[in-house]
C-alpha cells in the first residue's frame, strides 16, 4: 500500500509540472483538469517530449546558480567552524531545517562566503553508489548559518522561477530522468556543473508555477500522513512481535496451558497408476506363477 500511494504522488508531480493537467483556482480550491492533447506541442527533449502551449523550457543555468560543493567533513586548524549539511540530511529529507542535527567541521572563509545556505536554496546528492539517488532534492527553510558539504551541489534560482517549483519539477521523472542519465561512472556515479546545468525545466508564469506548487503540496500532504501512519502501525506490529517472542521464551508468559490446534494427518496413500511403471504388476505375476 505504502508503494502504491508513493507511485501516487509521483503520478501527482509529473502531471503537474509537465502540464499535463491544468489547475484552477475555484473559490479558494484548487482543482485539476486534464489539458486538451491539442494545446501541446513537440519538443525535441527526450525527456519531455511535449509542452504546453504557453510554456517556456528552460535549461537550468539560465534560471539558476549551480555550485558543486568541495567542502569536506574533516577540521582543519586556521579554518573557521561550521555546521554542515551532508549527503544524508539531504536524501533523507524534504526541507533542510533547523529541527535536524548538523555535523560540525571547519570551512575556510571563502567555502562560507560561497556555500552557505540561505532560504530558498535548493540542494541536490550529485554523487551516489547507485544511479537512482541521483540529484534528490531538499529545499532549504530556514536561515540558520549551515554550510552545502561535499557529495552535493547547492542551486539558487533567480527571479524568473520559484525555488519551490524548481524544487517540484526536480522531482519529476522526466527532470530526474535527465539527471540520471548524465552521471558518470561505474561502481559510484556522480554529475558533473554542466550535466547539472543542462537540465531541461518547463516553466509556466510564475501564477501558474504557485498553483502547481499549491495543489501538489495539498494532495501530497494528504498522502504523505496516510504514508507514515501506516509505517507506524508497521513499526508497532513489529515490536508487539518482538515483545511477545521475548516474554515468550524468557517465561514471562506462561505457555504451558496454550492448546494447540492438531496438525492434520498427512495423506500419505500413494497412486499407484502413477508411480508404478508400465508392465511391473504383469512381471511380479510371472514370477509368481514360476
Amino acid at each position: 500500500m505504502i508503494e502504491l500511494l508513493k507511485e501516487q504522488k509521483q503520478v501527482i508531480i509529473n502531471d503537474a509540472v509537465t502540464g499535463k493537467i491544468v489547475i484552477k483556482d475555484e473559490g479558494g480550491r484548487l482543482k485539476a483538469e486534464k489539458r486538451p492533447a491539442s494545446s501541446f506541442i513537440p519538443h525535441p527533449s527526450s525527456f519531455l517530449q511535449t509542452v504546453p502551449e504557453g510554456w517556456e523550457v528552460r535549461r537550468l543555468r539560465t534560471i539558476a546558480t549551480v555550485k558543486p560543493s568541495g567542502v569536506d567533513k574533516k577540521s582543519h586548524e586556521g579554518e573557521s567552524p561550521v555546521q554542515l549539511c551532508n549527503y544524508v540530511d539531504v536524501y533523507k529529507n524534504q526541507e533542510i531545517n533547523s529541527s535536524l542535527n548538523f555535523m560540525k567541521a571547519t570551512a575556510t572563509e571563502e567555502e562560507i562566503k560561497n556555500f552557505t545556505l540561505i532560504p530558498g536554496d535548493i540542494v541536490i546528492t550529485k554523487d551516489s553508489e547507485t544511479w537512482k539517488d541521483i540529484a534528490v532534492p531538499a529545499i532549504v527553510t530556514e536561515n540558520m548559518n549551515v554550510v552545502c558539504a561535499y557529495h552535493l551541489a547547492l542551486i539558487r534560482t533567480t527571479k524568473e522561477i520559484t525555488s519551490k517549483y524548481l524544487y517540484r519539477a526536480i522531482t519529476a521523472d522526466p527532470i530526474a530522468d535527465h539527471f540520471r542519465v548524465s552521471a558518470d561512472g561505474v561502481t559510484r556515479f556522480g554529475l558533473s556543473q554542466g550535466a547539472i546545468k543542462d537540465a531541461i525545466i518547463p516553466v509556466p508564469t510564475i501564477e501558474e508555477q504557485s498553483q502547481i506548487v499549491s495543489y501538489i503540496e495539498t494532495k501530497s500532504d494528504a498522502l504523505d500522513l496516510t504514508i507514515s501512519r501506516t509505517e507506524r502501525e508497521i513499526a508497532l506490529i513489529k515490536e508487539y512481535r518482538t515483545r511477545l517472542i521475548s516474554d515468550v521464551v524468557t517465561g514471562k508468559i506462561d505457555v504451558r496451558d496454550i492448546k494447540i490446534p492438531d496438525i492434520a494427518d498427512i495423506d500419505n496413500t500413494i497412486d499407484e497408476s502413477i508411480d508404478e511403471p508400465e508392465g511391473e504388476e504383469e512381471s511380479e505375476t510371472a514370477e509368481g506363477d514360476e
